[in-house]
């Protein structure tokens, strides 16, 4: 799972969260972060949050210090977000408790239920300051407060996000310039003919011994450049090879119930499970808008592919939480302005892999040199009518095997065999 959530009884405090960042969160309902360590401290490599909750804690101040001294340096790259938004009625000394989390270089922690303060100690992370302030006993007036011309009458408080880390983001992505080394452009795949050495291409589960699924999140450009088409070929192409795998649309443009739901009117072997906000086509499950996040996970997919739209400030946060990042772009000349814009709003260091549409051949070299497209992998992808029909033996295929070849087993076979007739596309 991407978060795991210690609690001793708020089971569903985080749904919220999950369901704002598509994050798949493994509840873990004891009420002893030292019993949590001893089943699950060596195994939280591949988490990227830890909630743990205060809140009905049996353990004393320094079991519970000792613990979270001990993730922080079993797991650095995770964070440990610490809930303690119940005041001193459940713990005498929780304030004293908070300092010392403190100084063992946790900040990250909540003292106020609100969207704002877990986003901030999410993507941003508090500061040393911030957390001190967070959990600060505030001044009580003994009489009238008095009229203060910087806070217009209200009692001191202590904002945590002000303008200026709100933008840190787009500033430093305005004076930063990627770099621009020069990339030629990926062979095409040529169809092999019939009686050749075929390769056969099977799942490798493997990952499984280290993570319960991978997520993948696919957005464009810009509106109706492919981002669905080919978020549904990549989902087809992750169950023709034996993964189980769904498609989630999840960008925010959608509609009532979502874009991919109309496609029912023009299938006519298709399954609907409302409850679940699921349609069901030639054994793919599509989760349309309205998709509860926690039903969705309670499934047990191998691969989650997020439809997330068009990549912007408002949902990039979401795409860079993603094991595996594809960006759609158009090819032509009035396209690479978007891209351009998309590559800055990425910023450099941020890896994603890059499909470009309609190009042609002749173009492709002088399209790359000109972007100057840095810790990516870019790919010419060829345009597949029906977005359900086989990938197998499609032309893009290759460049499949290159984005998730992390995730697969190659193997080749002779064969002969005739061309499989084609899916239609209703049905």
């Amino acid at each position: 799972m991407d978060a795991k959530y210690l609690t001793a009884s708020r089971n569903n405090l985080l749904d919220p969260i999950s369901q704002r960042y598509l994050l798949g969160l493994d509840i873990i309902q004891s009420n002893s972060l030292e019993n949590f360590m001893q089943h699950y401290g060596q195994k939280l490599s591949y988490t990227k949050y830890l909630f743990i909750d205060l809140f009905g804690l049996v353990d004393n101040n320094n079991e519970i210090v000792r613990d979270l001294e001990t993730l922080k340096i079993l797991h650095d790259n995770m964070k440990v977000i610490v809930i303690a938004d119940k005041d001193d009625d459940f713990r005498s000394n929780l304030i004293e408790l908070l300092r010392r989390i403190v100084t063992k270089g946790i900040y990250n922690i909540v003292t106020n239920l609100i969207d704002k303060e877990f986003d901030h100690c999410m993507l941003v992370g508090k500061t040393e300051i911030e957390a001190i302030e967070s959990f600060a006993p505030k001044p009580k007036p003994e009489s009238e407060p008095e009229e203060d011309s910087n806070n217009n009458g209200q009692s001191i408080i202590f904002d945590l996000f002000d303008d200026a880390e709100q933008n840190q983001l787009s500033t430093t992505q305005k004076d930063t310039k990627p770099l621009t080394p020069i990339i030629t452009p990926k062979k095409i795949q040529q169809q092999e003919p019939l009686s050749q050495p075929q390769n056969i291409i099977r799942a490798n589960k493997e990952f499984r011994k280290f993570k319960e699924y991978i997520s993948v999140g696919i957005c464009g450009t810009q509106s109706h450049i492919g981002t669905t088409h080919n978020a549904l070929q990549i989902a087809v192409f992750l169950k023709e090879i034996g993964f189980r795998v769904c498609y989630v649309e999840a960008h925010q443009n959608a509609q009532s119930n979502g874009q991919i739901y109309s496609i029912k009117e023009h299938l006519p072997k298709i399954t609907i499970n409302e409850p679940k906000s699921m349609i069901q086509y030639f054994g793919l499950n599509l989760f349309y808008t309205g998709f509860e996040m926690a039903k969705v996970m309670a499934d047990k997919y191998d691969f989650y592919v997020f439809d997330l739209g068009v990549l912007s400030q408002s949902n990039i946060n979401q795409f860079l939480m993603r094991d595996v990042r594809i960006i759609v772009s158009g090819a032509k000349s009035w396209e690479l302005k978007y891209l351009k814009e998309t590559m800055f709003l990425m910023g450099v260091g941020k890896l994603a892999y890059y499909l470009l549409n309609f190009s042609q051949r002749i173009e492709q070299s002088s399209i790359l040199n000109y972007l100057g497209v840095a810790n990516t992998e870019s790919f010419f992808i060829d345009y597949q009518p029906n977005p359900f029909e086989s990938v197998i033996n499609g032309a893009n295929i290759e460049t499949y095997k290159k984005i998730f070849k992390e995730y697969i087993m190659q193997e080749q076979k002779l064969q002969s065999q005739a061309p499989k007739k084609k899916r239609g596309f209703f049905g």
